[in-house]
């Protein structure tokens, strides 16, 4: 407020005569523009639209609300640019009016894809285009803006955001939503039906709740003025003053009130300060109804906003006639969603849009696939386990068919889910999924394929013929002569063929259908009564173990203690009598089944007198080889009559030593007696050791190798059995060795070291190395003569 206020009340009096001044006008704007560029449209300054100018006055847009340079005519709009009227002469306003632009940029869609399937519901929606529905769905139910819708009326829809806030930040808030504006009353019936809308939404009669208006008083006004119950500056944020149209202040207001807590009753009337003006205006203020109350752009008196939409465009569907190739208009599609039911083939869809002169066609084609035929085939197929059936080898006739476990299940089974009995429900698809109107039920029959489990041949003593068994888990069994194809020759879980030579059968089992994966084979010998084909008598010296031995040809070997009759004694090949103390025939058959072989055959068990005892007169005996070396017939042992002793390397070895067999120094040999009649061999051997020894070691002094026969070489006998392990050197006088030697090696005959050259007649020395624990070695002279 001014501080010459008194003045211009004084001057407002005057004014008012002149009310017929060209520069009185009362001009109005869109608060928002909305508009759409096409190829041959591109929207500028020029299109802003200008309300009410007389005749004569001239109007001109900024881009700044003071100030500035007026804008070309030609200056195309941008999209959320706030652009600034002013006329010549001013509006009694006597400030620029604002207007928002918006560009739509508007696209088309449906709630399903292109294709579909005949009968299918198809929404087909544009976006973007500004329409009441849409900005409805955009910004209610917790969309948006989160605004709850109030009422329509005329072609504004009115919207309230129950949240609290200044009128200049509710005004900004509104002004960026494209088609929307603060709530400009416009007469009584409008502004009944938006309060009855506020009050079915429950924002009416409460303390705590009031709304503001798209009314504002405007200081640079011609007709400004804050006495009380005057209206002086009120004007529309469009531009219309309060005066022209519609006006329900309550009584007193507006009254310029502000907060004064300091003066009683806590509310003081300014009319000339500047100071918490109340210059916006709101109604349910205190439960005032629909009554407007001005208030301050404080805290104090935050409202909640109304937002009036005002749809800007124009729509008009159309569809194409395919005969005649033209788009025909669709009665009473004047919305953005448009719902049809698609039909075989292509349908073709056109939106008109008109916004400010401008109309742009979209476009869009719904391609419904034709719904195939309900799937045919077999109700009931049948199956066995072991051919592991999967649902791709089900049989149905029908296009591309799919399959589900129930009539109405959502998942297809893959094809190579296995079978099990049960139902499952065929559905053929159209090449882009469309399905049947119906699903065929089939029921499947899954078989386990019996098995053939076991085969037996019965025995009996029919000559030429044999009975074979079979056992099968479940199902018919069949005999064929051959494993695959050939003759069925029976069935049944048994059968008798006549036959000369073993033949193989083959057997399966079959059960629904289901035969068994192969055929078992079975081989038939024909009957024949078994025969003993060889025995085996054993015998004992002594008491002791006798094991009997028999076999046959077939079947079981039946021991027994008669020829015929008798007792049982045994089964098997061998017969083992564990204590035999006198020879005892026993008598083997041999049967099968109920076939025995006949007579039985004899098998002896023999009882043979042992042979004597040995005794020996000690355990060591002492030869002195001089001239002869002792054998084993000089040995001295004894037994009892009628057996003899037999000799041997060990007490285990089997083959005796003859009796003329050389004695051995320091060796053992074991004397055993043998029954002379009966073969036997004592039951245990006694040892004697041999050991040669002589009064003294006995070593020869000379020889002559001349060839005579006598002493022509150095005699080495008496030290090689006594001491066999021996070695022997001679050197010549110088100590070169002229013969060395051992038992194997052939007695020294005078040469030098077997070169075959002859040693001179001399003396020589020898170096005898007994090899002999405790036994030092001897040396000695030899003396060479010829």
């Amino acid at each position: 407020m001014k501080q010459n206020n008194l003045k211009k009340l004084l001057f407002l009096g005057v004014l008012l005569l002149l009310s017929n001044f060209s520069w009185s006008q009362e001009v109005k704007v869109e608060l928002t523009f909305t508009y759409l560029n096409s190829v041959t449209k591109t929207f500028t300054v020029a299109d802003l639209k200008v309300i009410d100018l007389p005749s004569g006055s001239s109007a001109a847009w900024y881009d700044v609300l003071t100030g500035g340079s007026a804008l070309l005519s030609t200056t195309p709009l941008q999209t959320g640019k706030t652009y600034y009227l002013e006329t010549s002469p001013k509006a009694r306003i006597q400030t620029r009016l604002k207007t928002i632009v918006y560009e739509i940029s508007p696209t088309i869609s449906a709630d399903k894809p292109n294709t579909v399937c005949t009968g299918d519901v198809v929404k087909i929606s544009a976006n973007n285009i500004l329409s009441e529905e849409q900005f409805t769905a955009e910004n209610t139910n917790g969309s948006g803006l989160n605004l709850t819708k109030v009422t329509q009326y005329g072609n504004s829809t009115y919207y309230i955001k129950p949240t609290a806030m200044t009128w200049e930040d509710a005004n900004t808030l509104i002004s960026s939503i494209p088609g929307a504006s603060m709530y400009i009353v416009d007469s009584q019936a409008e502004e009944t039906a938006v309060y009855s809308g506020l009050q079915s939404k429950g924002f009416t009669g409460n303390d705590n709740i009031a709304l503001w208006l798209g009314l504002k008083q405007y200081e640079d006004a011609f007709s400004y003025s804050e006495a009380k119950d005057t209206y002086g500056g009120w004007y529309w944020i469009n531009g219309a003053r309060v005066t022209d149209s519609y006006m329900n202040w309550s009584a007193g207001e507006p009254n310029n009130y502000t907060p004064n807590p300091g003066v009683p009753p806590g509310w003081l009337l300014y009319q000339f300060s500047p100071t918490n003006i109340e210059a916006y205006a709101q109604f349910e203020f205190q439960n005032r109804g629909s009554q407007w109350n001005d208030a301050g752009n404080t805290n104090v008196h935050e409202s909640y906003p109304i937002f009036e939409f005002t749809a800007t465009t124009g729509l008009q569907w159309y569809k194409l006639n395919t005969t005649t190739n033209l788009y025909e208009i669709i009665p009473g599609e004047t919305k953005g969603d448009l719902t049809i039911t698609a039909s075989a083939g292509s349908q073709k869809y056109r939106l008109d849009m008109l916004t400010n002169g401008i109309t742009l066609p979209l476009f869009y084609e719904v391609i419904a696939d034709a719904i195939p035929t309900t799937p045919t085939g077999n109700a009931i197929q049948n199956f066995c386990s072991t051919e592991n059936p999967t649902v791709g080898n089900l049989q149905v006739v029908g296009t591309n068919v799919s399959w589900y476990s129930t009539e109405i299940g959502t998942t297809p089974l893959i094809a190579s889910t296995a079978l099990a009995s049960g139902e499952y429900w065929a559905e053929a698809k159209s090449t882009n999924g469309c399905p049947s109107p119906a699903r065929l039920k089939v029921t499947v029959n899954l078989t386990t394929t019996p098995t053939i489990t076991s085969t037996t041949q019965v025995a009996d003593c029919t000559p030429n013929s044999a009975t074979l068994n079979a056992v099968a888990s479940a199902g018919t069994i069949n005999w064929y002569n051959a494993i695959t194809g050939g003759n069925l020759i029976g069935t049944g879980t048994s059968i008798t063929v006549s036959i000369s030579a073993s033949t193989d059968y083959y057997v399966d089992a079959t059960l629904s259908g289901c035969t068994s994966v192969s055929r078992t084979k079975i081989t038939a010998v024909p009957n024949s009564i078994p025969t003993i084909t060889s025995t085996n008598d054993a015998s004992t010296c002594g008491p002791g173990t006798v094991t009997l031995e028999a076999n046959a040809s077939t079947g079981t070997i039946n021991w027994y203690d008669a020829l015929t009759g008798g007792n049982l004694v045994g089964t098997g090949t061998s017969l083992v009598i564990p204590n035999l103390t006198a020879t005892t025939t026993y008598y083997v058959d041999a049967s099968l089944s109920s076939c025995t072989s006949s007579p039985r055959n004899m098998v002896t068990a023999t009882y043979k007198d042992p042979a004597g005892l040995v005794t020996i007169p000690k355990p060591t005996m002492e030869f002195c080889p001089l001239k002869n070396i002792p054998v084993l017939n000089d040995l001295t042992v004894t037994t009892t009559t009628g057996s003899t002793i037999n000799w041997y390397e060990s007490e285990t070895s089997i083959t005796a030593l003859a009796p003329t067999s050389e004695l051995k120094t320091n060796e053992t040999y074991w004397a055993g007696s043998i029954n002379d009649i009966s073969g036997c061999e004592s039951t245990s051997r006694k040892a004697i050791t041999v050991v040669f020894k002589c009064p003294e070691d006995i070593i020869y002094t000379g020889f002559s190798p001349n060839d005579d026969g006598v002493n022509d070489t150095y005699s080495t006998s008496y030290i090689k059995n006594l001491y066999p392990n021996f070695n022997i050197k001679i050197f010549n006088r110088w100590g070169r060795i002229v013969y060395k030697g051992d038992a194997n090696t052939p007695e020294w005959n005078g040469e030098n070291d077997g070169k075959g050259e002859l040693v001179p007649v001399g003396v020589y020395y020898y170096l005898i190395t007994f090899n002999i624990e405790g036994k030092k070695p001897a040396q000695g002279e030899i003396y060479l003569s010829r």
